[in-house]
């Protein structure tokens, strides 16, 4: 449970307790995840679809946010080279669509509408894995995290709470040091390939 350990840490760190009237973890947290959220950090996830013969479009996943990457599996489990985001996005989807509307593997995409919109047109059937970065609940009782990322959320919670006390030698302790940690965690984060249509 992240809460009851950033309590234990904030209980060493700044000689805190969440039993005093008044203190609640939730804001510190929330505003540690939001930090994080913007960077993509954290919230990782990956769904699979499957896709018919004749299929242009696949339905974002719950909670999306943005694409990391989408890779398609045929039906004989041969895993096919992730699919390449079209430059001209989707009105080059459209444009294609128009001049070359037959059927083939899948490789390229554009996103409209909450979909991402497929070409070539699927020739045959297709399980789909799209990983992509998430929106976080907003709750801190119900965040999204993975294990390395615990120093992270530890160290913006001790700052932002820093804030709330007052304590200006905490702050100037702890945010440099959660700024640091947020750097590191962007940069060990995956992203999406840059790949231009040739």
């Amino acid at each position: 449970n992240v809460q009851d350990f950033v309590n234990e840490a904030l209980r060493l760190a700044l000689d805190y307790t969440d039993a005093e009237p008044g203190n609640s973890l939730d804001w510190p947290i929330q505003l540690t995840l939001n930090d994080m959220s913007k960077l993509n950090i954290l919230a990782a996830a990956d769904t699979s679809q499957s896709m018919a013969a004749g299929t242009t479009t696949l339905n974002y996943p719950t909670d999306f946010k943005e694409l990391i990457c989408i890779t398609p599996t045929n039906a004989s489990s041969v895993q096919q080279a992730p699919l390449k985001a079209l430059v001209g996005g989707y009105a080059e989807y459209q444009r294609l669509m128009e001049d070359a509307p037959g059927q083939g593997t899948p490789e390229w995409y554009a996103e409209h509408g909450e979909k991402f919109y497929l070409w070539r047109t699927a020739n045959a059937a297709y399980t789909v894995r799209i990983d992509y970065y998430r929106y976080h609940p907003q709750t801190p009782a119900n965040i999204l995290f993975e294990q390395q990322f615990l120093n992270c959320i530890y160290f913006g919670a001790t700052y932002y709470k820093s804030l709330q006390m007052r304590r200006t030698q905490d702050i100037q302790l702890w945010k440099p040091t959660f700024l640091e940690e947020l750097e590191r965690c962007r940069l060990n984060s995956p992203s999406q390939p840059y790949i231009t249509r040739g």
